[in-house]
Protein backbone atom coordinates (compact mmCIF):
# COMPACT_ATOMS: atom_id res chain seq x y z
CA UNK A 1 0.00 0.00 0.00
CA UNK A 2 3.00 2.32 0.69
CA UNK A 3 4.05 2.42 -2.70
CA UNK A 4 0.76 2.59 -4.42
CA UNK A 5 0.18 6.37 -1.97
CA UNK A 6 3.72 7.43 -3.07
CA UNK A 7 2.63 6.59 -6.74
CA UNK A 8 -0.71 8.98 -5.94
CA UNK A 9 1.35 11.86 -4.81
CA UNK A 10 3.62 11.65 -7.89
CA UNK A 11 0.33 11.79 -10.29
CA UNK A 12 -0.84 15.00 -8.20
CA UNK A 13 2.04 16.61 -8.32
CA UNK A 14 3.04 15.86 -12.17
CA UNK A 15 -0.45 17.63 -12.40
CA UNK A 16 -0.25 20.36 -10.30
CA UNK A 17 3.30 21.36 -11.81
CA UNK A 18 1.86 20.95 -15.21
CA UNK A 19 -1.38 23.09 -14.22
CA UNK A 20 0.79 25.41 -13.53
CA UNK A 21 2.95 25.67 -16.59
CA UNK A 22 -0.46 26.23 -18.59
CA UNK A 23 -1.73 28.93 -16.72
CA UNK A 24 2.02 30.67 -16.97
CA UNK A 25 1.76 30.86 -20.73
CA UNK A 26 -1.44 32.76 -20.66
CA UNK A 27 0.46 35.40 -18.73
CA UNK A 28 2.56 38.60 -20.18
CA UNK A 29 5.79 38.04 -20.90
CA UNK A 30 7.30 40.15 -18.08
CA UNK A 31 5.40 37.93 -15.95
CA UNK A 32 6.68 34.83 -17.35
CA UNK A 33 10.35 36.19 -17.30
CA UNK A 34 9.56 36.53 -13.63
CA UNK A 35 8.35 33.35 -13.03
CA UNK A 36 11.28 31.92 -15.29
CA UNK A 37 12.96 30.41 -11.99
CA UNK A 38 9.30 28.31 -11.45
CA UNK A 39 8.64 27.32 -14.78
CA UNK A 40 12.45 25.04 -14.62
CA UNK A 41 12.16 24.16 -11.02
CA UNK A 42 8.70 22.43 -11.59
CA UNK A 43 9.45 19.75 -14.03
CA UNK A 44 12.49 19.26 -12.46
CA UNK A 45 10.73 18.06 -9.22
CA UNK A 46 8.03 16.21 -10.88
CA UNK A 47 10.93 13.90 -12.86
CA UNK A 48 12.55 13.74 -9.23
CA UNK A 49 9.27 12.65 -7.62
CA UNK A 50 8.49 10.58 -10.37
CA UNK A 51 12.10 8.39 -10.56
CA UNK A 52 11.76 8.28 -6.59
CA UNK A 53 8.41 6.89 -6.53
CA UNK A 54 9.29 4.42 -9.19
CA UNK A 55 12.38 3.29 -7.45
CA UNK A 56 10.35 2.45 -4.24
CA UNK A 57 7.39 0.80 -6.55
CA UNK A 58 10.38 -1.51 -8.06
CA UNK A 59 11.53 -2.27 -4.66
CA UNK A 60 7.68 -2.95 -3.25
CA UNK A 61 7.18 -5.51 -5.76
CA UNK A 62 10.35 -7.20 -5.64
CA UNK A 63 9.45 -7.66 -1.77
CA UNK A 64 6.10 -8.44 -2.02
CA UNK A 65 6.43 -10.70 -5.44
CA UNK A 66 9.84 -12.09 -5.82
CA UNK A 67 10.84 -12.25 -2.39
CA UNK A 68 7.63 -13.73 -0.37
CA UNK A 69 7.09 -13.34 3.34
CA UNK A 70 5.80 -17.10 3.97
CA UNK A 71 8.95 -18.20 1.67
CA UNK A 72 10.94 -16.29 4.17
CA UNK A 73 10.07 -18.14 7.39
CA UNK A 74 9.77 -21.78 5.54
CA UNK A 75 13.27 -21.28 4.24
CA UNK A 76 14.17 -20.23 7.57
CA UNK A 77 12.95 -23.59 9.24
CA UNK A 78 14.59 -25.49 6.17
CA UNK A 79 17.56 -24.34 6.34
CA UNK A 80 17.84 -25.03 10.05
CA UNK A 81 16.12 -28.32 11.21
CA UNK A 82 18.31 -29.41 14.04
CA UNK A 83 17.04 -26.32 15.68
CA UNK A 84 13.44 -26.53 15.10
CA UNK A 85 11.85 -28.70 18.07
CA UNK A 86 9.75 -31.99 16.72
CA UNK A 87 6.07 -30.93 15.93
CA UNK A 88 7.46 -26.85 15.38
CA UNK A 89 6.54 -25.19 12.46
CA UNK A 90 7.10 -21.37 11.65
CA UNK A 91 4.19 -19.53 11.36
CA UNK A 92 2.87 -18.61 8.56
CA UNK A 93 2.61 -14.75 7.65
CA UNK A 94 -1.06 -14.67 6.66
CA UNK A 95 -1.02 -10.89 8.41
CA UNK A 96 -5.07 -10.97 7.09
CA UNK A 97 -5.92 -14.05 8.28
CA UNK A 98 -4.63 -13.85 11.96
CA UNK A 99 -3.23 -10.64 12.69
CA UNK A 100 0.51 -9.54 12.96
CA UNK A 101 3.10 -11.13 14.87
CA UNK A 102 5.78 -10.03 17.00
CA UNK A 103 9.40 -11.59 16.80
CA UNK A 104 11.84 -10.46 19.53
CA UNK A 105 15.75 -11.87 19.02
CA UNK A 106 17.24 -11.19 22.19
CA UNK A 107 20.63 -10.62 22.76
CA UNK A 108 24.36 -10.42 25.16
CA UNK A 109 24.16 -11.72 28.51
CA UNK A 110 21.56 -13.22 30.53
CA UNK A 111 20.00 -10.30 32.20
CA UNK A 112 19.69 -8.65 28.99
CA UNK A 113 17.65 -11.08 27.27
CA UNK A 114 15.34 -11.50 30.07
CA UNK A 115 14.87 -8.04 30.46
CA UNK A 116 14.05 -7.68 26.65
CA UNK A 117 12.30 -10.76 26.55
CA UNK A 118 9.71 -9.80 29.95
CA UNK A 119 8.84 -6.31 28.16
CA UNK A 120 8.82 -7.79 24.99
CA UNK A 121 6.01 -10.27 26.42
CA UNK A 122 4.23 -7.11 28.31
CA UNK A 123 3.82 -5.42 25.00
CA UNK A 124 2.21 -8.73 23.02
CA UNK A 125 -0.29 -8.90 25.69
CA UNK A 126 -1.06 -5.38 25.75
CA UNK A 127 -1.18 -5.21 22.50
CA UNK A 128 -2.99 -9.08 21.83
CA UNK A 129 -0.42 -9.97 19.26
CA UNK A 130 1.44 -13.13 19.37
CA UNK A 131 5.03 -13.40 20.82
CA UNK A 132 8.00 -15.70 18.87
CA UNK A 133 11.09 -15.63 20.48
CA UNK A 134 14.80 -16.02 18.96
CA UNK A 135 17.58 -16.92 21.35
CA UNK A 136 20.88 -17.05 19.41
CA UNK A 137 23.88 -18.85 20.90
CA UNK A 138 27.22 -17.02 21.12
CA UNK A 139 30.02 -15.89 22.88
CA UNK A 140 27.47 -13.70 25.10
CA UNK A 141 25.71 -16.77 25.86
CA UNK A 142 26.28 -20.60 25.19
CA UNK A 143 23.04 -21.94 26.21
CA UNK A 144 19.77 -22.31 24.70
CA UNK A 145 16.52 -20.73 26.21
CA UNK A 146 15.38 -24.67 26.53
CA UNK A 147 18.55 -25.03 28.84
CA UNK A 148 17.46 -22.65 31.39
CA UNK A 149 13.82 -21.97 31.51
CA UNK A 150 10.14 -22.64 29.95
CA UNK A 151 7.15 -19.90 28.75
CA UNK A 152 4.05 -21.29 27.82
CA UNK A 153 2.80 -20.11 24.69
CA UNK A 154 5.66 -18.49 23.59
CA UNK A 155 8.04 -20.35 20.66
CA UNK A 156 11.46 -20.49 20.46
CA UNK A 157 13.89 -20.41 17.69
CA UNK A 158 18.04 -20.53 18.23
CA UNK A 159 18.55 -18.58 14.70
CA UNK A 160 18.43 -15.28 13.31
CA UNK A 161 16.35 -14.38 10.40
CA UNK A 162 16.65 -11.02 10.92
CA UNK A 163 18.37 -10.63 7.05
CA UNK A 164 15.42 -12.76 5.89
CA UNK A 165 12.95 -10.39 7.59
CA UNK A 166 14.79 -6.78 6.48
CA UNK A 167 14.41 -8.07 2.73
CA UNK A 168 10.42 -9.15 3.32
CA UNK A 169 7.48 -6.85 3.29
CA UNK A 170 5.95 -8.45 5.82
CA UNK A 171 7.96 -7.10 8.32
CA UNK A 172 8.70 -3.97 9.80
CA UNK A 173 12.55 -4.25 11.69
CA UNK A 174 13.50 -2.79 14.63
CA UNK A 175 16.92 -3.20 15.12
CA UNK A 176 18.64 -1.84 18.17
CA UNK A 177 22.55 -3.33 17.84
CA UNK A 178 23.71 -2.14 14.83
CA UNK A 179 23.89 1.50 16.37
CA UNK A 180 23.73 1.17 20.12
CA UNK A 181 22.26 4.53 22.22
CA UNK A 182 21.48 5.18 25.80
CA UNK A 183 18.25 4.29 26.50
CA UNK A 184 16.33 7.70 26.09
CA UNK A 185 17.59 8.56 22.46
CA UNK A 186 16.44 4.83 21.64
CA UNK A 187 13.32 5.17 19.06
CA UNK A 188 10.06 2.79 20.34
CA UNK A 189 8.35 0.18 18.88
CA UNK A 190 4.73 1.15 17.03
CA UNK A 191 2.90 -1.81 17.76
CA UNK A 192 0.08 -0.58 15.77
CA UNK A 193 0.97 -1.56 12.56
CA UNK A 194 -0.86 -3.68 10.86
CA UNK A 195 2.73 -5.84 9.70
CA UNK A 196 4.82 -8.13 11.47
CA UNK A 197 7.08 -6.61 13.78
CA UNK A 198 10.86 -8.05 13.99
CA UNK A 199 13.18 -6.56 17.22
CA UNK A 200 16.34 -7.37 17.53
CA UNK A 201 17.89 -6.35 21.26
CA UNK A 202 19.47 -6.52 24.07
CA UNK A 203 17.18 -4.01 25.99
CA UNK A 204 14.32 -3.03 27.32
CA UNK A 205 11.46 -3.17 24.56
CA UNK A 206 9.42 0.39 24.89
CA UNK A 207 6.11 0.45 23.71
CA UNK A 208 4.98 3.62 21.83
CA UNK A 209 2.04 5.55 23.79
CA UNK A 210 2.01 2.61 26.46
CA UNK A 211 2.18 5.00 30.11
CA UNK A 212 -0.27 2.81 31.94
CA UNK A 213 1.72 1.45 34.72
CA UNK A 214 -0.55 -0.39 36.47
CA UNK A 215 -1.49 -2.35 33.77
CA UNK A 216 1.71 -3.32 32.56
CA UNK A 217 2.43 -4.56 36.45
CA UNK A 218 -0.46 -6.55 36.39
CA UNK A 219 0.48 -7.99 32.94
CA UNK A 220 3.91 -8.58 34.25
CA UNK A 221 2.98 -10.34 37.32
CA UNK A 222 1.10 -13.13 34.74
CA UNK A 223 4.08 -13.59 32.62
CA UNK A 224 6.30 -14.25 35.42
CA UNK A 225 4.04 -16.92 36.68
CA UNK A 226 4.12 -18.61 33.09
CA UNK A 227 8.29 -18.71 33.40
CA UNK A 228 9.67 -21.54 35.27
CA UNK A 229 12.91 -22.86 35.72
CA UNK A 230 13.75 -26.17 34.17
CA UNK A 231 14.66 -28.87 36.06
CA UNK A 232 18.22 -28.85 36.10
CA UNK A 233 17.52 -25.12 37.80
CA UNK A 234 15.40 -26.15 39.51
CA UNK A 235 17.39 -28.87 40.96
CA UNK A 236 20.36 -26.51 41.56
CA UNK A 237 17.92 -23.91 43.41
CA UNK A 238 16.99 -26.80 45.91
CA UNK A 239 20.32 -27.63 46.61
CA UNK A 240 21.46 -23.86 47.38
CA UNK A 241 18.65 -23.49 49.81
CA UNK A 242 19.31 -26.64 51.66
CA UNK A 243 23.22 -25.43 51.73
CA UNK A 244 21.86 -22.28 53.23
CA UNK A 245 19.69 -24.42 55.97
CA UNK A 246 22.13 -26.08 56.44
CA UNK A 247 24.87 -23.42 57.04
CA UNK A 248 21.88 -20.55 58.68
CA UNK A 249 18.73 -22.64 59.81
CA UNK A 250 17.24 -20.15 57.68
CA UNK A 251 15.06 -20.09 54.46
CA UNK A 252 16.26 -17.89 51.16
CA UNK A 253 12.72 -15.44 52.19
CA UNK A 254 14.44 -14.49 55.22
CA UNK A 255 17.71 -13.21 53.81
CA UNK A 256 19.10 -10.37 52.34
CA UNK A 257 20.24 -10.69 48.90
CA UNK A 258 22.92 -9.01 47.00
CA UNK A 259 24.38 -8.78 43.72
CA UNK A 260 27.45 -7.50 42.94
CA UNK A 261 28.47 -6.79 39.49
CA UNK A 262 31.80 -5.36 39.43
CA UNK A 263 33.76 -7.19 36.37
CA UNK A 264 34.63 -3.88 34.33
CA UNK A 265 37.31 -6.08 32.06
CA UNK A 266 35.23 -7.00 29.09
CA UNK A 267 37.85 -9.91 27.90
CA UNK A 268 37.77 -11.23 31.49
CA UNK A 269 33.91 -11.12 31.50
CA UNK A 270 33.16 -12.48 27.61
CA UNK A 271 35.28 -14.58 26.90
CA UNK A 272 36.55 -14.56 23.55
CA UNK A 273 34.20 -11.20 22.39
CA UNK A 274 37.81 -9.70 21.23
CA UNK A 275 38.35 -11.85 18.86
CA UNK A 276 35.02 -10.77 17.27
CA UNK A 277 35.39 -9.24 13.77
CA UNK A 278 34.60 -5.04 13.88
CA UNK A 279 31.28 -5.65 11.84
CA UNK A 280 29.83 -8.16 14.54
CA UNK A 281 27.23 -6.32 16.37
CA UNK A 282 27.84 -8.39 19.33
CA UNK A 283 31.71 -6.86 19.08
CA UNK A 284 32.74 -4.91 22.37
CA UNK A 285 31.12 -1.76 21.53
CA UNK A 286 31.48 2.24 22.86
CA UNK A 287 28.52 1.62 24.62
CA UNK A 288 29.35 -1.63 26.61
CA UNK A 289 32.90 0.33 27.54
CA UNK A 290 30.67 3.28 29.04
CA UNK A 291 28.78 0.52 30.81
CA UNK A 292 32.03 -1.29 32.45
CA UNK A 293 33.23 1.91 33.41
CA UNK A 294 30.53 2.69 35.96
CA UNK A 295 31.24 -0.70 36.91
CA UNK A 296 34.16 0.64 38.81
CA UNK A 297 31.16 2.04 41.43
CA UNK A 298 30.30 -1.06 42.02
CA UNK A 299 33.17 -2.20 43.68
CA UNK A 300 32.71 -4.91 46.51
CA UNK A 301 34.47 -2.03 48.90
CA UNK A 302 31.24 0.23 48.72
CA UNK A 303 29.08 -2.72 48.84
CA UNK A 304 30.84 -4.09 52.23
CA UNK A 305 30.39 0.05 53.68
CA UNK A 306 25.95 0.10 53.03
CA UNK A 307 26.04 -3.50 54.02
CA UNK A 308 27.55 -2.68 57.37
CA UNK A 309 24.94 0.28 57.84
CA UNK A 310 22.05 -2.35 57.04
CA UNK A 311 23.82 -4.72 60.17
CA UNK A 312 23.63 -2.07 62.65
CA UNK A 313 19.66 -2.01 61.80
CA UNK A 314 19.08 -5.30 62.06
CA UNK A 315 21.41 -7.29 63.74
CA UNK A 316 21.71 -11.21 63.06
CA UNK A 317 20.56 -11.10 59.25
CA UNK A 318 22.17 -13.26 56.67
CA UNK A 319 23.49 -11.96 53.38
CA UNK A 320 23.28 -13.98 50.19
CA UNK A 321 26.03 -13.00 47.86
CA UNK A 322 25.96 -13.49 44.25
CA UNK A 323 28.84 -12.17 42.04
CA UNK A 324 30.70 -12.06 38.76
CA UNK A 325 33.69 -11.99 40.53
CA UNK A 326 36.19 -14.11 42.88
CA UNK A 327 37.42 -11.32 44.62
CA UNK A 328 34.31 -9.90 45.39
CA UNK A 329 32.64 -13.30 46.47
CA UNK A 330 36.05 -13.71 49.02
CA UNK A 331 36.74 -9.90 50.21
CA UNK A 332 33.28 -9.96 51.29
CA UNK A 333 33.06 -13.30 52.98
CA UNK A 334 36.05 -11.94 55.34
CA UNK A 335 34.13 -8.55 56.26
CA UNK A 336 30.74 -10.31 57.24
CA UNK A 337 31.77 -13.83 58.64
CA UNK A 338 29.04 -15.58 59.65
CA UNK A 339 26.42 -13.25 58.24
CA UNK A 340 28.02 -13.84 54.83
CA UNK A 341 26.07 -16.81 52.45
CA UNK A 342 27.22 -18.56 49.40
CA UNK A 343 26.65 -20.71 46.93
CA UNK A 344 29.95 -23.22 47.37
CA UNK A 345 29.25 -25.97 44.37
CA UNK A 346 32.24 -27.06 42.84
CA UNK A 347 31.03 -27.11 39.48
CA UNK A 348 30.48 -23.02 40.02
CA UNK A 349 34.26 -22.54 40.97
CA UNK A 350 34.77 -22.92 37.19
CA UNK A 351 32.31 -19.84 36.60
CA UNK A 352 35.01 -17.33 37.54
CA UNK A 353 37.34 -17.36 34.46
CA UNK A 354 36.93 -18.36 30.49
CA UNK A 355 33.80 -20.79 31.24
CA UNK A 356 31.73 -17.92 32.31
CA UNK A 357 29.21 -18.35 29.82
CA UNK A 358 29.02 -21.95 29.46
CA UNK A 359 25.71 -23.92 29.91
CA UNK A 360 26.60 -25.06 32.97
CA UNK A 361 27.60 -21.53 34.56
CA UNK A 362 24.56 -19.76 32.59
CA UNK A 363 22.13 -22.72 34.71
CA UNK A 364 23.93 -21.78 37.94
CA UNK A 365 23.75 -17.77 37.17
CA UNK A 366 19.71 -18.43 36.52
CA UNK A 367 19.28 -20.38 39.83
CA UNK A 368 20.87 -17.49 41.73
CA UNK A 369 18.90 -14.84 39.91
CA UNK A 370 15.37 -16.37 40.48
CA UNK A 371 16.73 -17.01 44.39
CA UNK A 372 17.56 -13.33 44.56
CA UNK A 373 14.30 -12.55 43.82
CA UNK A 374 13.00 -14.44 46.13
CA UNK A 375 14.85 -12.64 49.37
CA UNK A 376 13.26 -10.37 51.96
CA UNK A 377 15.19 -7.09 51.03
CA UNK A 378 18.04 -6.92 47.36
CA UNK A 379 20.94 -4.34 47.25
CA UNK A 380 21.69 -4.19 44.26
CA UNK A 381 24.36 -3.02 41.02
CA UNK A 382 23.81 -0.25 39.37
CA UNK A 383 24.21 -0.87 35.06
CA UNK A 384 23.38 -4.56 35.67
CA UNK A 385 20.35 -5.59 33.66
CA UNK A 386 21.22 -9.55 35.99
CA UNK A 387 20.10 -6.94 38.89
CA UNK A 388 16.85 -5.02 36.90
CA UNK A 389 15.71 -8.64 35.74
CA UNK A 390 15.86 -9.92 39.72
CA UNK A 391 13.95 -6.39 40.48
CA UNK A 392 11.40 -6.95 37.80
CA UNK A 393 10.49 -10.29 39.23
CA UNK A 394 10.94 -10.21 42.81
CA UNK A 395 8.57 -8.71 45.32
CA UNK A 396 10.41 -6.09 46.52
CA UNK A 397 7.93 -3.27 46.69
CA UNK A 398 10.45 -0.81 48.48
CA UNK A 399 12.68 -2.65 50.02
CA UNK A 400 15.67 -2.62 47.47
CA UNK A 401 18.99 0.10 47.46
CA UNK A 402 22.32 0.00 45.61
CA UNK A 403 25.15 -0.87 47.06
CA UNK A 404 27.53 1.51 44.41
CA UNK A 405 29.13 4.56 45.17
Amino acid sequence: MEHISVLIVTICVFFMYARRLKNLKKQNPLRQLRNRRERSFGPFLSLLTIVISLAYSLRAYHDRFLWHGDDCTSEYVNAFPSFVEEGDYFPEMNVEKEGSKIFVEVSHGLGNRLRALLTAAVAAQRTQKKLYLIWPRDVHMNASFHDLLHLDGIQVFENSFLSCALKSSAFIVYDYLNNPVDETKRKKVDFTRSRNIYIRTAYRVHELGASNTFSVDNILEKELQALQPKPIVKQLMFEKKKQLWDEHAISIRDVTGVHIRMQDELEKDIPGIGQLPRTDVRRITPRMEEVALHRRRCHVNHFIDRIRLDMLESRGRVYFISSDSHEARDTIEGALGPHFFSSRDASQEVCFGPLARTKECIQHATAELLLLSKTRFFIYSEWSSFSEVVSMIGDFDRRMKSGCA
